[in-house]
């Protein structure tokens, strides 16, 4: 049977899950990771699906397999961030929003402020001009700003900032 035929017998089993998250902000339920884990796990194992998620770059992978090695996967980006608690928020938020997504559980979105406020501030214009100045013809440097000038957190430019113009001063 194609993994196919299975999710739409997912469906036909499925009879929803318990919201048991709260987010006091907006007053309003929503599905924590644990809620829709809890209730979809039985279904598809019982119809021979496995759920498993992977992390690769700034990207969660969800993906849901059968026996037979077929699978479907969703994917989700994350902001990178020194901070443990952050980076642990984005991942649990990722994973749920991939596996609802995959299995077509709809929800509102009513906890997405947490991930969001979550986000670091990105580097502006001013720094990543600093940071192409400082790059004057290494082309190393140039390559590097070509390939995560727009990712950079306001954080990691200054760090970068700060060694180029150490590494100037001191040549």
């Amino acid at each position: 049977m194609s993994i196919h035929k299975k999710l739409i017998d997912f469906h036909a089993a499925f009879s929803g899950a318990k919201k048991g998250g709260r987010n006091p902000h907006f007053k309003s339920d929503y599905f924590t990771l644990d809620d829709v884990v809890k209730a979809t796990t039985p279904i598809l194992n019982k119809l021979g699906l496995y759920v498993t998620h992977y992390m690769d770059e700034n990207l969660m992978y969800t993906a849901i397999v059968d026996e037979n090695g077929e699978m479907q996967i969703s994917r989700f980006p994350l902001t990178p961030s020194n901070n443990p608690q952050v980076m642990g928020s984005q991942i649990t938020y990722a994973k749920r929003y991939n596996l609802t997504s995959l299995l077509n559980i709809a929800e509102a979105d009513d906890d997405g402020n947490a991930a969001a406020a979550a986000a670091p501030a990105m580097a502006d214009a001013k720094q990543l001009a600093t940071l192409e100045m400082l790059a004057d013809g290494d082309t190393a440097r140039t390559e590097f700003i070509k390939q995560r000038g727009g990712s950079l957190t306001t954080e990691q430019a200054a760090d970068i900032i700060k060694r180029w113009t150490e590494h100037e001063e001191a040549a």
